[in-house]
């Protein structure tokens, strides 16, 4: 954990350092979708759920240029929250039962990423579990964030894209994620849980 941190604040300091241009801050906030793309036990199915609470943070962008906005890099600080849908079957006797359950996940991210002509490529990592649990639509029961792994890495691929026209001391942009876990939520479990998402949402930052 103690490298992380290391890379997080070497990766603002040097570019920082490299900005050819102001520095910009803003806010987002992003909904999502998410499906278990991890191992999945026999007799189990996965499925697609929102994660309910969009993702919320803070962007620092940093552009190469002055007169791009096209090509930088960024760091987000926020909430990322991960939902899929769980399906179980059990036999009872001569019968089965179905059951959809949706575990909710909430961790404390920070995400590095770079912005090439509009597309984004990054990391996003989860630092700290804040949250977590299950539900069947019908009741709540906590998860133990004890039992869920962290750091969580998760590769970003996705979009920044202008809203608001040409930018001069501010701007509004459509915000697209797709990402993949690379490790387990949990520490100790015989199937890997690997979030996948899709999420699209707003980003505005101006200049500092």
């Amino acid at each position: 954990m103690k490298q992380l941190y290391c890379f997080l604040l070497l990766f603002v300091l040097s570019l920082s350092s490299l900005s050819a241009a102001k520095l910009h801050f803003g806010a987002y906030s992003v909904v999502k979708l998410g499906v278990n793309a991890g191992e999945i036990p026999d007799g189990e199915k996965t499925g697609v759920s929102s994660t309910g609470f969009p993702d919320i943070g803070v962007t620092l962008f940093m552009p190469f240029s002055k007169r791009n906005d096209n090509l930088g890099a960024a760091l987000d600080f926020g909430i990322t929250r991960y939902a899929y849908v769980w399906e179980v079957t059990v036999s009872e006797g001569n019968s089965t039962i179905t059951s959809d359950l949706v575990p909710v996940y909430a961790y404390l991210t920070a995400s590095p990423y770079v912005v090439l002509g509009g597309f984004t490529l990054g990391l996003n990592i989860g630092l700290v579990p804040i949250a977590a649990g299950i539900t069947d639509f019908r009741n709540f029961a906590d998860i133990d964030t004890d039992q869920l792994d962290s750091p969580l890495l998760e590769v970003r691929l996705g979009g920044l894209i202008p809203l608001s026209g040409k930018r001069r001391s501010s701007q509004l942009n459509l915000v697209i994620n797709a990402g993949y876990s690379l490790n387990s939520l949990y520490k100790n479990e015989a199937f890997d849980h690997k979030p996948a998402s899709l999420g699209v949402g707003l980003l505005y930052f101006f200049d500092i």
